[in-house]
């Protein structure tokens, strides 16, 4: 019996180790790490790491990537912060500010502290 071959989209068979050819990685942010860093995040913030305001139902919080995936950046928890829906689309996939991205913002803490935790 022959083992079962599982192919890529595109009709090709992927690289050993790959669901997918390297040209067709998984759409979206539908990554393992993604979905758990993003519940992580949506559940413990409190404050929009862009515009410092809390998170209301009618602008809940979404996981930021601080780098765009567009832009080499990955779905791990230090390249991802809280953020409100509108200000993440208004944002879109442009660089956070180096004033912004140089500072330690932890999910849950504002950046206007953050400079505290920096000095201690």
């Amino acid at each position: 019996m022959s083992p079962i071959v599982r192919l890529c989209r595109c009709g090709r068979i992927p690289p050993p180790g790959l669901r997918h050819c390297p040209g067709h990685t998984p759409r979206g942010n539908d990554t393992y790490a993604y979905q758990q860093a993003s519940r992580h995040i949506r559940a413990t913030a409190t404050h929009c790491w862009l515009c410092h305001e809390p998170f209301t139902p009618d602008d809940p919080a979404t996981a930021d990537h601080i780098i765009p995936r567009s832009q080499g950046g990955t779905d791990a928890m230090d390249n991802l912060r809280a953020a409100h829906l509108s200000c993440n689309s208004r944002r879109g996939a442009t660089r956070a500010p180096s004033e912004i991205s140089n500072y330690d913002v932890s999910p849950s803490m504002p950046r206007k502290f953050s400079r505290v935790s920096e000095a201690l």
